[in-house]
């Protein structure tokens, strides 16, 4: 949804031929300003360029005047010079976490992941939470298991920036792994996920004008790009101490390193 602001109602009737000489011209201005508006967006992420804009892209409408009069709203683009990427094309965004993990019972491990908060300049506060559980089948196999441990799992995970952006994705999948060693041993694993993630942008920017400033919001939610994930990693188990490493390819790849300290 966008709210437009003074100046773009004034760009949206002027480029439809509607001026302030017209008798209505106000009271057609008054309705575009007075609610939101849905429209589509094109530009940078938060990661993207400082010199590239939002662009703004109205469908058009046509609005009726008390005395039912119509008028047609032309399609048209703004350009939101404000409304700009943040951290100037970024190519990795590192996330660090911290993980806590209780097991094994039945099978089964139960996973929090969690970062403190921290405040970002120019953005919030920084918030992020996961939890996930896996399951390893060859819980159910003792008597005869089977050649490698085949896990499922659920993971789900939130992640907010201040008011302006909130993300919420899960993933579910089937992993295999097989360890060689023991004591110091080593696990390769793949895996293989269905995922799907949800994101809100709630963005508003001030601009000045003659009479002061002024504020407009932008608000709008996107489905993320992954939807089928394929990993490939490692871990090494150095008696109390494991470490990982794995490469998730999808549409957005996903390289995750980690160490962990628990008792056997």
């Amino acid at each position: 949804m966008f709210h437009f602001t003074n100046e773009q109602a004034d760009e949206l009737l002027n480029q439809s031929d509607i001026y302030q000489s017209d008798p209505h011209y106000q009271d057609l201005k008054n309705e575009i300003l007075d609610q939101d508006w849905e429209v589509s967006f094109s530009g940078p992420t938060i990661i993207g360029s400082e010199d590239e804009h939002v662009n703004v892209y109205f469908n058009g409408t046509t609005l009726e005047t008390n005395d039912g009069q119509e008028y047609d709203i032309d399609p048209y683009e703004i350009g939101v010079e404000e409304a700009k990427g943040y951290l100037d094309d970024l190519s990795i965004l590192p996330s660090p976490n911290l993980q806590l993990t209780l097991g094994t019972v039945a099978g089964t491990n139960i996973a929090f992941r969690w970062f403190p908060s921290l405040d970002i300049e120019d953005l919030g506060k920084f918030k992020f939470f996961g939890v996930g559980v896996i399951h390893n089948t060859n819980y159910w196999f003792k008597s005869n298991p089977l050649p490698v441990d085949l896990s499922v799992g659920i993971y789900y995970q939130s992640l907010e920036v201040g008011d302006i952006f909130k993300t919420d994705a899960m993933k579910y999948g089937i992993y295999a792994s097989k360890t060689f060693g023991k004591g110091i041993s080593i696990s390769p694993y793949i895996g293989l996920s269905m995922e799907s993630s949800t994101t809100e942008v709630n963005y508003t920017y001030y601009y000045d004008t003659e009479v002061g400033e002024q504020e407009a919001k932008i608000s709008f939610e996107m489905d993320g790009e992954n939807k089928l994930g394929f990993t490939l990693g490692f871990a090494v188990n150095l008696y109390y101490a494991n470490l990982n490493f794995d490469y998730r390819a999808a549409n957005s790849g996903t390289v995750t390193a980690g160490i962990a300290f628990g008792l056997l």
